[in-house]
């Protein structure tokens, strides 16, 4: 189950030239060095539901971001460029424990690069295990 106001991307296009997208939703902790697992481990979730296509030799990299004032944001974590082709439907290109960030907003930014992608939905979201 996933809690609405933990999910940066539901099904959100990746489609465009090379540059970033930056994911749909910003989520607002509300707080600075917030603990929002309250103790326990928090997720990071990123998933393809509907595969990455591009006519030429697209990559895409999956870039956590932070701010303290929604405005200016700087990475927390990435995955690099990963080729579009590896970007298949069903595919779960990360699950990891969320990286120390202490700021009060969280962001996904999709970084396309080398080609415009032509296809491709991706979804994002915060889980507590």
């Amino acid at each position: 189950m996933r809690d609405d106001k933990l999910i940066f991307s539901d099904a959100q296009s990746i489609v465009g030239s090379a540059g970033d997208i930056n994911s749909t939703n910003v989520i607002d902790f509300i707080a600075v060095k917030p603990d929002p697992g309250m103790g326990r481990a928090v997720y990071l979730n990123v998933s393809i539901p509907v595969a990455v296509t591009s006519s030429g030799s697209a990559t895409v990299a999956f870039v956590l971001e932070e701010s303290a004032d929604n405005s200016t944001y700087t990475t927390v974590y990435t995955t690099g460029a990963l080729a579009y082709s590896t970007l298949t439907a069903g595919k779960t290109v990360l699950r990891m424990p969320l990286p120390d960030a202490g700021k009060r907003y969280l962001r996904m930014t999709y970084t396309v690069g080398t080609a415009a992608t032509t296809a491709g939905k991706v979804d994002a979201w915060l889980d507590i295990n």
